[in-house]
């Protein structure tokens, strides 16, 4: 395939695939184009299926990105979970990915920029009232990652697998209610 060729490919692709982003594209149409394309630029059908197989792949890996549930709005900010596969936590422990977005940019001790959002790992337990921060990205507004933690410890300890309770009140009860009711609303 000539440079120009690649380049005009890679382009198709791009394009098709903020398509794919933005909207219900069809599959069928998409396939008819994409054959239509091969055919004008004699693109032999080992690329062809090359090519394919990679767009089926980023497909598959879109259709399991995040979905951010609203949990609360408060003066300063707000607080969603992703729910992406939450379903499957039926037992006492629930880890589900938070993000904080903060109307007022902050500073933090040991990080230079002004942090606009956060995404917290937690791992919730629903019977002992008890959770865990098991990571943490810092976000500046322009949504670059500006540093993350992750904090690893002996999980077979339950002492140690929870490090704080959860507060009656407090936005991480919030999170955990929130979490229940969509588990229980998935299993009916």
């Amino acid at each position: 395939m000539q440079k120009g060729k690649s380049f005009i490919l890679t382009e198709y692709l791009k394009a098709a695939n903020r398509y794919f982003e933005k909207s219900i594209f069809s599959y069928t149409t998409f396939l008819e184009s994409f054959f239509l394309f091969q055919r004008f630029y004699k693109i032999n059908i080992r690329t062809l299926l090359l090519i394919l197989s990679s767009v089926f792949f980023q497909l598959q890996a879109q259709s399991e990105k995040e979905n951010w549930i609203l949990v609360d709005i408060n003066s300063s900010s707000k607080t969603y979970i992703n729910i992406v596969g939450i379903e499957v936590f039926q037992g006492n422990d629930i880890y589900v990915w938070v993000m904080e977005e903060n109307d007022l940019q902050f500073e933090i001790e040991g990080i230079n920029t002004k942090i606009y959002k956060t995404k917290t790992y937690y791992l919730l337990n629903k019977d002992l009232k008890r959770y865990s921060i098991l990571q943490i990205i810092y976000y500046d507004a322009k949504n670059n990652v500006i540093k993350s933690y992750s904090y690893e410890r002996n999980m077979d300890n339950p002492d140690f697998k929870y490090s704080s309770p959860i507060l009656i009140d407090s936005n991480v009860e919030s999170i955990l209610l929130k979490c229940n009711d969509i588990i229980h609303s998935k299993k009916n």
